[in-house]
């Protein structure tokens, strides 16, 4: 030890070191490990603490609030929907007694047609998109909108499709009491463009039906969406609940809609017009391709890659496509046409033709639904 030094490590004639290299060798030291020695690694190599519970904690949020908005949907629907004014309500009767809620939306004074909107499963007239469209469609022509058998505030059960023409019948017949010198058009989607062609093939008395999203058979689950519907309507609690929450009473044990074909071949001269979107997630694209298949001219598909099922495609621009396309198909020349036969179909034919050829169209407990 040099006896001038401070230090009794330092050697005469050795520099001082100063703080900072006093720091780097001690970070030296630090760095080397006797084979003994635990590995020790640097904090700031490790990940931070929190991490697994802040992930789980943003995707409950992310659930939570996924779910307040489902709540919120559901009370807009179900439970506090926008009401029509009074005098715009009706009570309608199908021809097998079963009474009917409906609602009528005046267009104005120069309106070509009525239309009856026809909803699908698990839809109602107030229903906010159902409403929205109706209003729509009603600044340039009339429009009935019922409630389906076993839907909001109609009495009986829904038997998906078999008996639902009635309902459009008992619209259709309001429409034209109500401007009897007008044409009647039927819009509807899945379960209601079922219903809507099922009508216009068994009754008549319309210049054209519209289906959005119609299914061509029953008893067909190759699609997420029609199997998910399925084992709600197919099982006592699923009714239950659709019954409870969502204002659809669905029938135990619906029978299965029979094959369509010659109820489609019969709608012309009345004209057909599908809307359709390829991936349509409760039914496929071969639905409307085999509904066009049965049915004769004048018929027309529209594919909307993208637009969804149901209410999906209830949006202003096909509003306006509809209206357009019925304003040119009610140019046609039309006038002094003898009534078909089944254009005021009496009972006994719709329990015969109806029940042997009503058609797939409609949704089977076992297979379709809407959804939507």
């Amino acid at each position: 030890m040099s006896p001038t030094s401070p230090y009794p490590d330092r050697r005469a004639g050795q520099r001082a070191r100063t703080p900072d290299e006093r720091a780097d060798a001690a970070g030296d030291r630090s760095s080397v490990r006797l084979a003994d020695d635990p590995v020790r690694t640097p904090l700031s190599h490790t990940a931070p603490v929190f991490d697994r519970g802040s992930a789980a904690l943003a995707k409950a949020r992310q659930g939570a609030q996924l779910g307040a908005r489902a709540v919120v949907s559901w009370a807009r629907t179900y439970v506090l929907p926008p009401r029509y004014p009074p005098d715009s309500r009706m009570t309608l009767h199908a021809d097998d007694g079963v009474r009917l809620a409906a609602v009528e939306l005046s267009g104005p004074p120069d309106a070509p047609c009525t239309i009856v909107l026809v909803h699908g499963l698990l839809n109602w007239s107030r229903a906010p998109r159902v409403r929205a469209f109706a209003e729509l469609l009603a600044r340039d022509v009339h429009v009935v909108v019922p409630d389906l058998r076993g839907h909001g505030a109609s009495g009986g059960c829904s038997t998906l499709g078999l008996e639902e023409p009635r309902d459009v019948d008992a619209a259709v017949r309001a429409a034209k009491v109500i401007h009897p010198e007008l044409p009647v058009v039927t819009v509807g989607w899945s379960l209601g463009g079922a219903a809507a062609l099922l009508h216009a093939g068994l009754f008549g008395g319309v210049a054209g039906a519209v289906g959005l999203s119609s299914p061509a058979w029953s008893a067909s689950v190759d699609r997420p969406g029609a199997r998910r519907v399925a084992r709600w309507a197919g099982s006592p609690g699923g009714r239950l609940v659709l019954g409870t929450l969502l204002r659809t009473r669905i029938c135990a044990g619906c029978p299965e809609v029979p094959d369509s074909g010659p109820v489609v071949d019969a709608i012309s001269p009345a004209f057909i017009l599908l809307v359709h979107d390829p991936a349509d997630s409760y039914f496929g694209p071969e639905h409307p391709e085999q509904i066009m298949t049965w049915a004769r001219e004048p018929k027309e598909l529209w594919w909307v890659p993208g637009g969804g099922h149901g209410t999906d495609l209830l949006t202003p621009g096909l509003a306006g496509r509809i209206l357009e396309h019925v304003r040119g198909r009610l140019g046609d020349s039309r006038e002094g046409r003898e009534p078909r036969a089944h254009d005021r179909a009496p009972a006994h034919a719709h329990d015969s033709a109806g029940r042997a050829g009503a058609g797939s169209l409609g949704l089977h407990a076992a297979g379709r639904s809407d959804g939507e």
